[in-house]
């Protein structure tokens, strides 16, 4: 099935290893080239972040998680990205930075009842050729939770990036939306770019998701 004249990959785990195939652009020679594989799923990992800058970096080549058919109840790392939050987090700023051949570059959530998200500035960065979409921030509510203590997002602000195709090849539970915040109390975003996407460009819900 491995058909991309322009080169394609397939990886079959097998317990904790596995068989990487590989069909090389215009057929050429695999024992002539030099195949770099990638190894983490997450490049800055966190429960808890505050007070960081994340400025002037280059992001690039990071796994999707193995099993692309997964569900989010199969574990955490079915939603990989290169900065992940899942937890609180406050004063955190990233900017200047370029994400490209990423699954996800930024996912927040305030997946904890009391976890707190807030004073977040994205800005001036590249974001290009993902499969997950580009930034999503959310609160902690899930699927038909009716508890009424859920994760906060506070102040976010997202200025001036640019996104190019993104969201090429969302996980099951996705729709590779490009710019997604969830129920900020407070949300500006002004200035992005954004071209070809494959869902929505900016994907924004305010106020807060209904509970019963």
């Amino acid at each position: 099935y491995l058909d991309d004249p322009e080169g394609e990959f397939w990886f079959d785990k097998k317990g904790e290893g596995g068989r990487l195939y590989v069909r090389t652009p215009a057929d050429a020679d695999p024992n002539t080239l030099r195949i770099e594989a990638a190894k983490h799923l997450n490049l800055i990992d966190a429960e808890k972040l505050e007070n960081i800058t994340i400025s002037n970096l280059n992001f690039r080549f990071v796994n999707p998680f193995w099993k692309l058919e997964a569900t989010p109840g199969e574990g955490k790392d079915v939603d990989p990205a290169v900065i992940r939050l899942l937890g609180s987090g406050k004063n955190i700023t990233i900017s200047n930075c370029v994400f490209e051949h990423v699954h996800q570059p930024v996912h927040m959530r305030a997946s904890g009842k009391t976890d707190r998200i807030d004073n977040v500035l994205i800005c001036d960065s590249q974001f290009r050729d993902t499969d997950n979409g580009g930034i999503g921030i959310t609160e902690g509510v899930g699927w038909a939770d009716v508890d009424p203590n859920i994760g906060r997002v506070y102040d976010v602000k997202i200025y001036r990036n640019y996104f190019n195709n993104t969201g090429i090849r969302p996980n099951r539970y996705s729709q590779g939306h490009n710019l997604v915040v969830n129920d900020a109390e407070t949300l500006e975003v002004s200035g992005n770019v954004v071209e070809r996407v494959y869902g929505s460009g900016i994907h924004i819900f305010g106020g807060k998701n209904n509970m019963m």
